[in-house]
């Protein structure tokens, strides 16, 4: 905000030296004037929002994408951005996505970053990975996740078997979170938490299914290794 009051304080000065020097503009020339003054303001604006008048190019939503997206090419359009208004991470070639998973979801518009690209190295999945949709047994302890977050991952014994909880997933990276998802919520389920995992944690996924799942949030200084949720 300095650089535009400067520059209101130079169109003030100008405007101060312009009155002293031609006290009496002619009533008919008072537009013009008025018109020049203003388009040289707003020459001057431009230029202090974009220094240089320059922009980047950088990729963009297409239109509205759900996570777990394969991006194609017409998922993705380049857009113009002042270098100030660049987020960070913001992916500069779309042809670089094309093929990527996304890890969440993007609004028509928004600008890719490589966080929002499954693989990324600012991102929890590696090259490989596999989305996998997941419901916990305890539905309320799911809003404590978000995209990012990494989980372990218990499955229950089943009812009347007994026995400890079995350990399913050391990590898992939490690509995205579902909290209307209408299938699940057909099924009598709740929030469907997607993870990235590699082909063989899959199995060992589908393996259990049927059995109450439970995770611990870990990753994060307040929670690490604390049970969350449960059956």
């Amino acid at each position: 905000m300095a650089g535009m009051s400067s520059l209101l304080s130079a169109l003030g000065g100008l405007a101060g030296r312009l009155r002293s020097r031609f006290p009496a503009v002619p009533p008919r020339l008072r537009r013009p004037a008025a018109a020049a003054l203003l388009a040289l303001a707003t020459v001057l604006l431009a230029h202090a929002l974009v220094p240089g008048g320059g922009t980047v190019a950088i990729a963009v939503a297409a239109r509205d994408l759900p996570p777990g997206a394969e991006l194609r090419a017409g998922d993705l359009a380049m857009a113009e951005y002042p270098p100030g208004l660049v987020p960070a991470g913001a992916v500069e070639d779309a042809d670089v996505a094309v093929g990527r998973v996304l890890a969440a979801p993007m609004n028509a518009g928004a600008p890719l970053t490589a966080a929002a690209l499954l693989g990324a190295a600012s991102s929890g999945g590696a090259e490989g990975s596999m989305l996998m949709p997941l419901r916990f047994a305890d539905p309320s302890a799911s809003v404590l996740l978000q995209p990012g977050s990494r989980i372990r991952v218990f499955a229950a014994p089943l009812e009347g078997l007994g026995g400890d909880a079995e350990l399913l997933l050391e990590s898992a990276w939490v690509a995205s979170v579902s909290r209307e998802d209408v299938a699940a919520l057909a099924a009598g389920g709740g929030t469907v938490v997607t993870v990235a995992v590699s082909p063989e944690e899959a199995s060992v996924l589908a393996s259990a299914s049927g059995s109450p799942l439970s995770f611990a949030l870990i990753g994060d200084g307040s929670h690490t290794g604390e049970m969350l949720s449960g059956p």
